[in-house]
């Protein structure tokens, strides 16, 4: 049997194609990676010390269960669109736990806020279910740094949260979250919108991918935001936040994000 149709039958006869790179026994002592994918770590690091701003970069890969982040990664930065994944899974842990059943009317404007990214029905649902009390249990979801910035409304749209953070988040999501509450987001997030479609998206269409983005305007600059999962069983999470001050644009942001995960998975 062929390395990667061993891979797929220990994934329950999932054939996904396996790029040897990722799978050649090889692992690095420095970073707990396989070797190739430890040196596009390196490469996208490398990448991002000539970007505008600040970027903060937390990657996982779940097979092996290794951890990697730059020196940014624990840098508070406008959370921006990626806080509605956080309000998602809030709202559907609380539904899973008996706590009120969604209507159809708000069914649909979750689905808006995480395909779309939809603000509108993001406020809906920050409104009903609690508005800035929810955050409180953002903690058990791996969002230990995350909060409202001071001096301005505690309202989604403005707190900060890390790159670290996120990383939880979607990790907490692929990995601890009831079977529903995980297949709903995942599905989501495959399933974003052509405004969505850049970032962890970038991974290309050899990988399985799904993300949450988000992009934000402050009077320092463009604040650019991606957060999702990578491969077969969600094997790999990253989170990528580039905060560029001055120096970007929302194109830019977007190169930022969108090349650090072609870097990584190419």
């Amino acid at each position: 049997m062929s390395r990667s149709l061993a891979v797929a039958a220990l994934l329950g006869g999932l054939l996904v194609p396996m790029n040897p790179a990722y799978a050649d026994g090889c692992v690095d002592d420095a970073t707990g990676f396989d070797c190739a994918f430890a040196q596009r770590v390196r490469e996208a690091d490398a990448y991002l010390g000539t970007r505008p701003g600040y970027t903060g970069l937390a990657i996982s890969d779940g097979w092996r269960d290794r951890v990697w982040r730059n020196d940014y990664a624990d840098r508070p930065i406008y959370a921006a669109s990626t806080a509605k994944l956080a309000i998602a899974l809030d709202i559907l842990m609380r539904q899973h736990r008996g706590e009120f059943e969604l209507t159809t009317t708000e069914a649909r404007w979750l689905y808006a806020a995480l395909v779309s990214s939809d603000n509108a029905a993001a406020n809906h649902l920050w409104n009903r279910y609690g508005g800035a009390s929810m955050v409180a249990h953002w903690s058990a979801y791996g969002m230990t740094d995350t909060g409202f910035v001071p001096g301005l409304a505690r309202h989604w749209g403005s707190m900060k949260t890390t790159a670290a953070d996120l990383r939880r988040l979607v990790r907490y999501i692929v990995r601890e979250t009831p079977s529903e509450v995980r297949q709903y987001l995942i599905a989501r997030m495959r399933g974003v919108a052509e405004n969505q479609r850049w970032g962890v998206w970038s991974a290309g269409p050899g990988w399985i991918r799904g993300n949450k983005n988000g992009w934000f305007r402050y009077r320092a600059g463009w604040v650019i935001n991606s957060a999702g999962w990578v491969g077969a069983h969600q094997r790999y999470v990253v989170a990528v936040m580039a905060d560029q001050r001055s120096k970007g644009t929302y194109a830019s942001g977007v190169e930022t994000t969108s090349h650090v995960n072609e870097i990584l998975f190419g």
